[in-house]
């Protein structure tokens, strides 16, 4: 039946709602004992009894307060509970769970006690607890106890924790029948064990309490090793009971020497708790006194108290303990059991640590068989692991059996933790510097080395400077600086948001990191220096353009575009060196624009722009002079008849290919020809018809012009030509077409011939038709001459442009 009431003391969740039904169950009796503290506090203990005093008064005092006497004893239990509640409250405020200390809330508020302190006590010990007990129990194993203690204490718990389900009503019978029956479960007997021989030097029998409430004084542990079937000669050997110290929620360590004659033997080992439910109140007044101080009635002075009986096992005397691993920076807690060689003496303990520091010792006083040691390691050594195994080494005097043992500590690496991250500036222009800090904070205190590494975002990565490391209160601190060259990424962006990583690792390959942004703001580039080679140039010639840069933003690209004329030129810019560029632009001018003028001021525009939308403008103004155009001329035959079309053939050239022209041509019989010419025109060919070689009464002419081209700025250009335009004979009669040759035909005038036919040929037959009149400006007139034989009739024609002038006398 006693494996119904064994439990986990492993602290997980399940054996945590176990420890917080047991204590819902004692709170009141604990705050019970506080108050007792309290009031020995302020009352103090009552006066030793004098010659005058009464004997009622004498006999109360020598029963209950003097030497060795239950008030005494009960007054000093309440003080021991009082400092272990009070250390564990005292953690619970260190880690911010809880506000008060012990003292403000059990305290005496006139002529009683705060009751509101009281219920606010009951749930900052809770918890309290919670934490104290995941830092005071071993973790990580499995570890079941056996509940022990008084019958109103486990009615209390038990009730509380049976489970929903199936077989609940059969657990609460049994229960009831030995809670409710009255039956204690302060006696159990261990199953039949062998208990190691004298050869094996395992002398003392070895067991922890853990308490959950342990108060009163008169607390005993008896042990009784008893026979078995298999030695029905052996006598039981009852052992001197132990004293239990008070406890609340702690686990204490006892042993007791193993008889010699159950060494090698076979046994049953009887536990008995006595002294595990009294009265545990305490009188501070004398018979027929009244207190004064009052306490709320909830409180409960039976001291019915909870145990679990725990690791009980054969021990070579002097045994060394580490409840469980710890982190660097940490306590870790050490325990020694022994039982002394002489009970009179004290026992000398030596602790080595093996983390380098000085040996620790202690004096145990006589009558004591354990001790606890705790002690800090502030690194895992040795560096490079994240978790380092060390054997602590104890060694004693005046211990029964080994004098030399040794528990073995895990101690793991904790990482840093990076905190406090600072901008000397949240938003900085490109090519400027940003300022890092930092804290980060290590439970080695210092004792790692650290290495702390900052990505800009940029694609670049640098070390910080650690400026302190870790101390008790105070964080690490480190600087780091950067230079942002460019507002990242550097594609048409003229304000970039960049990632801040910060990653520190300690010495063992703790890491850890940290984060934050900064702002790069792009900055526009500047023209430092614009010039052109010459600052007049003529159309046609090619205007150079030079400039250089300057860019905060070592690494941007740039390119410069030149605006003139509506037309525009972008060319790249050339780096220099950091932040730094040139430029030179071949500008073509092939016009003197506008049309109209000798010469024209042109503005170039320049534009600068980097690679993230930043710009830079300026002007610079050229002087362009228009350039006259060029010409030749030449006669296609320098000598025509009469009739004939004289062709002037002219080859042009100038320099502003824009140029558009007007050739005048003036020829030396007054006649006038004017030409538009497009722009672009390099030749073109003047025609004109000589219908005559005037003046008359010559058998030649010379025939002579200027011939002036002028460009729409004004440029002139000019030249001269002659031809020789000789006259043609008269034409001949017509005469028959002979029938045996029908395609030969007699010729009826000449072109361009002014004559008629012959109006006296025999062979016309008839007159021709008169002539048709001229006139001023009339060109191609023609008469048809009628001739008597077949195919002499043609189209006589003659053309003539004739000025105004000479049309009036024609």
């Amino acid at each position: 039946m006693t494996g119904l009431f064994a439990f986990e003391t492993n602290p997980t969740t399940a054996a945590m709602s176990v420890f917080e039904k047991i204590y819902d169950t004692v709170a009141d009796k604990i705050i019970g004992k506080l108050t007792d503290k309290v009031i020995g506090d302020t009352l103090g203990v009552p006066e030793e009894p004098t010659a005058s005093s009464s004997p009622g008064y004498k006999t109360w005092y020598d029963d209950n307060w003097g030497e060795d006497k239950p008030f005494a004893l009960r007054l000093e239990a309440t003080k021991k509970l009082w400092e272990i509640t009070g250390s564990i409250l005292e953690e619970a405020k260190k880690q911010g769970l809880i506000a008060l200390d012990l003292k403000d809330y059990v305290k005496i508020d006139g002529a009683g006690f705060d009751t509101i302190g009281l219920d606010a006590a009951k749930g900052a010990i809770k918890a309290a607890l919670v934490s104290w007990l995941k830092s005071q129990l071993p973790s990580g194993v499995s570890n079941y106890a056996l509940l022990m203690g008084g019958g109103s204490a486990l009615r209390g718990v038990l009730s509380g924790m049976i489970p929903a389900g199936e077989g609940r009503q059969l657990v609460q019978e049994v229960v009831a029948k030995f809670a409710g029956g009255g039956i204690n479960l302060d006696k159990v007997t261990h199953n039949r064990l062998m208990v190691p021989s004298t050869a094996m030097n395992q002398p003392l029998l070895a067991f922890s309490i853990f308490a959950p409430y342990l108060s009163s004084p008169d607390a005993k542990l008896k042990i009784t090793f008893k026979p078995t079937d298999m030695d029905p000669g052996l006598a039981a050997v009852p052992l001197a009971p132990i004293r239990l110290s008070p406890s609340i929620f702690q686990r204490l360590n006892y042993s007791v020497e193993v008889p010699d004659t159950f060494k090698g033997k076979a046994a049953m080992l009887e536990f008995e708790f006595v002294g595990i439910e009294v009265p545990d109140d305490i009188e501070f007044v004398g018979p027929g006194a009244v207190l004064g101080i009052a306490r709320p009635a909830t409180l409960d002075f039976l001291a019915s108290q909870l145990v679990f009986l725990d690791d009980v096992r054969f021990s070579a005397g002097l045994e060394a303990r580490i409840a469980a691993p710890i982190v660097e920076g940490g306590q870790a807690r050490l325990d020694v059991t022994f039982a002394p060689a002489d009970a009179a003496q004290p026992v000398q303990l030596f602790v080595a640590w093996k983390d380098g520091s000085a040996p620790e010792s202690f004096t145990v006083p006589a009558g004591t068989t354990s001790h606890t040691f705790y002690h800090s390691y502030a690194d895992d050594n040795p560096s490079g692991t994240a978790q380092d195994t060390l054997l602590v080494q104890v060694n004693a005097t005046n211990v029964i059996g080994a004098s030399t043992a040794q528990a073995s500590l895990e101690i793991s690496n904790v990482a840093p933790v990076v905190s406090g991250l600072a901008l000397q500036d949240l938003r900085l222009d490109e090519n400027s510097v940003a300022v890092l800090t930092g804290n980060f904070s290590d439970p080695a205190l210092g004792n790692d080395g650290y290495t702390i590494k900052v990505d800009w975002g940029d694609g670049h990565e640098t070390s910080a400077t650690v400026l302190t490391l870790p101390s008790a209160g105070a964080p690490g601190t480190f600087r780091a600086t950067h230079l942002y060259l460019d507002d990242k990424p550097s594609q048409g962006t003229a304000l970039d948001t960049l990632p801040i990583r910060i990653t520190a690792t300690d010495d063992d390959g703790g890491i850890g990191t940290g984060a934050t942004t900064i702002e790069i703001a792009n900055k526009p580039p500047r023209i430092e220096t614009l010039a052109l080679d010459a600052s007049t140039i003529a159309e046609g010639e090619s205007a150079v353009l030079r400039g250089t840069i300057s860019d905060d933003g070592w690494s941007d690209v740039h390119t410069v575009t030149v605006q003139w004329a509506g037309r525009a030129l972008t060319v790249p810019v050339t780096s220099t060196g950091p932040g730094s560029g040139s430029f030179v632009v071949t500008i073509p001018i092939e016009d003197d624009d506008p049309s109209g003028s000798d010469g024209d001021d042109l503005r170039f525009d320049v534009r600068v722009e980097d690679d993230d939308t930043g710009q830079a403008s300026d002007f610079l103004d050229l002087h362009v002079a228009n350039v006259a155009p060029t010409m030749g001329v030449a006669v296609e035959a320098a000598s025509i008849v009469e009739g004939d079309t004289a062709r002037l053939l002219l080859t042009i050239a100038d320099a502003g290919v824009n140029d558009s022209f007007e050739l005048t041509v003036a020829w030396d019989d007054g006649v006038t020809q004017v030409f538009a010419l497009p722009a672009g025109s390099s030749s073109y060919t003047v025609e004109r018809e000589f219908l005559d070689d005037d003046p008359s009464e010559t058998t030649s002419d010379v025939r002579s012009a200027v011939l002036t081209l002028k460009d729409d700025d004004g440029g002139v250009a000019s030249d001269s030509a002659s031809l020789t335009v000789s006259n043609a004979a008269p034409l001949p009669a017509c005469s028959p077409i002979s029938r045996s040759t029908p395609t030969s035909r007699s010729r009826c005038g000449r072109r361009g011939s002014t004559r008629a036919c012959s109006t006296n040929s025999p062979s016309c037959g008839r007159s021709p038709m008169p002539p048709e009149p001229w006139w001023p400006g009339r060109t191609n007139s023609s008469r048809r001459c009628r001739l008597p034989c077949p195919g002499c009739t043609r189209r006589c024609s003659r053309s003539r442009t004739m000025t105004t002038a000479r049309a009036a006398t024609a």
